[in-house]
């Protein structure tokens, strides 16, 4: 996506819902926890993304946010901000030029990279990627983040270790 695309889809919040939709980051239907039905989405001004999913069944009639069962429930955040920050944050843009772009407070942004960070964590971690093989080297590292020790004198760091791992030519 280049930067006229999202300018496009940010110019109407239902460009911004079909885009969630269609990469399967919000739902496109849902069906009731109470009674098994199917919700149809519906217009309403009870929240700011101006949709909820509501109940079928005329007995029912139960409302669900718009965002349940994606990792946007519970956050205040307007999905075209988030549209917005996660381009920003796939062009490497830093934390706080994020949170300048989008108006948001820096300990948002930096819990939302956070957020961001964890699922494609997860998301490659479940991938079930092998490495190596006959005939490549896989490289292997480790490095120990915090405090700086110099000629093995202070306190011993008690930052995170961070491992490294990367497969030759590719």
């Amino acid at each position: 996506m280049e930067f006229r695309d999202l300018f496009v889809i940010l110019g109407s919040f239902q460009n911004v819902l079909n885009f969630f939709v269609s990469h399967k980051l919000l739902a496109s239907c849902q069906q009731c926890s109470r009674c098994g039905s199917n919700m149809e989405l519906t217009e309403t001004t009870r929240v700011n993304d101006g949709y909820m999913w509501r109940c079928t069944n005329k007995r029912c009639r139960t409302w669900l946010s718009r965002r349940s069962g994606s990792f946007f429930k519970g956050s205040n955040i307007p999905l075209s901000t988030w549209l917005h920050l996660m381009f920003l944050w796939a062009m490497q843009i830093s934390g706080s030029k994020i949170a300048r772009l989008t108006s948001l407070s820096k300990p948002t942004v930096i819990h939302a990279l956070s957020e961001l960070r964890t699922i494609c964590s997860n998301k490659v971690l479940n991938a079930g990627i092998k490495l190596g093989g006959l005939g490549n080297t896989v490289e292997i590292d480790e490095s120990k983040f915090g405090a700086k020790r110099k000629y093995k004198r202070g306190r011993v760091s008690a930052g995170p270790w961070v491992f490294g791992v990367v497969e030759r030519g590719s």
